[in-house]
């Protein structure tokens, strides 16, 4: 979907809860629905155009954003898979981020399925690290579930969103605040690798997709479009509605 096209369906939606408002008033309704109409129409005019930067691990995402769209090193970069959190990018004066923790809820399922795939897994590498990360989430309930932080500094964000990071397990989304041209119509997802040898990881990448309005994926600058890309693409990508002339 294009910048045009979003705001285009969000010019017909609005609309279409204009005439449910007026029909609401006509007919005397509750003032709570009428009210709720209202809010519907508030949250669609703030409503931001998505673009979602994914690829394999190691790729280059945070890189390619450090670099070129939001022209700072606000993302963490390592040689070794970093980003294990979806990082949201949008628009704000002075920079830094605020991270929102699952509630308890939410980290009971995600617990549950991380013990599924500790039990399903051969590596003891990896056994090891999906050990820890249910170790680290359960430490951290009492204290953070459910609250978001402060506004806090971008030397602080590799604890939040990558691979090892001490309050990474429980977080459930983080969210960037830079002043960048790019970003005065849309907001950058920066999410987990496609091919992260832990599946929940790569299928949070997954299901975000299905949200976004564009995808940026970005491929080894050695080994452009590998069967692992081609498969995402056929897969996921299409599954999502991405038409075969944007591929």
């Amino acid at each position: 979907m294009s910048f045009d096209e979003h705001e285009a369906l969000k010019n017909d939606v609005d609309a279409l809860y204009a005439r449910v408002g007026d029909f609401l008033q006509d007919i005397e309704a509750d003032a709570q629905r009428i009210e709720d109409i209202g809010q519907r129409r508030r949250d669609l005019a703030t409503g931001r155009f998505q673009v979602a930067v994914v690829g394999q691990i190691k790729a280059g995402k945070s890189t390619l954003l450090n670099a070129s769209m939001v022209r700072s090193r606000a993302l963490p970069m390592d040689p070794v898979p970093h980003t294990a959190k979806l990082t949201r990018i949008t628009q704000g004066s002075g920079g830094g981020f605020r991270a929102t923790f699952m509630s308890r809820e939410a980290w009971a399922e995600h617990r549950g399925s991380l013990e599924g795939a500790s039990a399903a897994e051969n590596s003891k590498g990896l056994t090891r690290e999906l050990t820890e990360i249910i170790r680290q989430g359960d430490d951290l309930v009492g204290q953070h579930a459910g609250k978001q932080t402060a506004l806090l500094d971008l030397s602080e964000l590799p604890q939040y969103v990558a691979r090892g990071g001490n309050l990474m397990p429980l977080v459930e989304h983080v969210t960037v605040y830079l002043d960048s041209p790019l970003l005065r119509r849309a907001d950058i997802i920066d999410t987990p690798g496609t091919n992260d040898s832990l599946r929940a990881r790569s299928r949070v990448t997954e299901q975000f997709v299905s949200r976004a309005d564009a995808v940026v994926l970005v491929l080894y600058a050695g080994q452009a479009l590998s069967s692992a890309d081609r498969a995402f693409i056929s897969t996921c990508l299409a599954a999502n509605g991405m038409r075969s002339e944007n591929v």
